[in-house]
């Protein structure tokens, strides 16, 4: 705890220095942007983010506007939404909850829909802070199987977390931060 695994996060999506300000040393490079030659939203195109608690990215009313948000906002047209959202639902084993208010759902489910609304902007990095923090041991299974899916699907996964028991079998490369 404490040693900038959140920082480095948020240095990866560009909200560090951009919005966030801070000394850099050295440079960031994502999908081949350098993050701080890069706008927040130009690197909102390549690298998406699900911060520690998905609860403040929801915002819809319910599980399939949460997930079409993101694309409408890219401007595409609504078959191409449409398909976008069946896709990211599909991928993260939500779509039966599609019509459901983001309200009535579990932490988990909560965890899978940020990430199907990351996905359903076509992003092919996608960073999650401390995605089992406030998971039951069944929620953090269905969230691994869905990153596990994802990464086999050819997504970069970059995983901050320092319950490393439940992140550890997804892993290829493992970085330890201290201090």
């Amino acid at each position: 705890s404490g040693c900038g695994k959140s920082t480095l996060a948020r240095c990866l999506n560009g909200l560090v220095p951009h919005t966030l300000p801070a000394h850099m040393s050295g440079r960031v490079v994502v999908n081949g942007r350098v993050t701080h030659a890069s706008t927040v939203a130009e690197l909102s195109t390549s690298v998406g983010m699900v911060f520690q608690n998905p609860r403040t990215q929801l915002f819809n009313l319910t599980v399939a506007d949460e997930v079409a948000f993101g694309p409408r906002n890219l401007g595409l047209d609504a078959p191409e939404v449409a398909r976008r959202v069946e896709w990211a639902l599909e991928a993260t084993g939500i779509a039966p909850l599609h019509t459901r208010s983001i309200r009535a759902l579990s932490g988990g489910e909560q965890q899978r829909l940020a990430i199907a609304g990351v996905l359903a902007m076509g992003l092919r990095v996608l960073v999650l802070d401390e995605p089992t923090a406030s998971l039951d041991v069944q929620g953090t299974r269905q969230v691994m199987q869905t990153l596990a899916r994802l990464n086999a699907d050819g997504v970069t996964i970059v995983i901050i977390e320092h319950r490393l028991g439940e992140v550890a079998s997804l892993a290829r490369r493992t970085v330890l931060m201290d201090g």
